[in-house]
């Protein structure tokens, strides 16, 4: 279901940009939407991701969720 919503989420980005940035070109305006879905998918998954509980999937022996720096 997270990845749903996060899949759905990031295409209509992707979609979005990629219709504004048409004037541009088609492959900036492709680059530009697949950075900006990337990067909304990446925080949405990291957000959604990151409120498990303890021995969950995704969760470190500490009980902590992993950090990216």
């Amino acid at each position: 279901m997270i990845t749903d919503l996060v899949g759905g989420s990031s295409n209509i980005v992707y979609v979005a940009a990629f219709t504004s940035m048409n004037e541009s070109g088609p492959l900036v305006a492709n680059i530009v939407g697949s950075i900006l879905s990337t990067v909304i998918a990446n925080e949405l998954h990291r957000r959604l991701t990151s409120a498990r509980p303890v021995g969950s999937a995704g969760s470190t022996r500490s009980g902590r969720a992993a950090h990216w720096p």
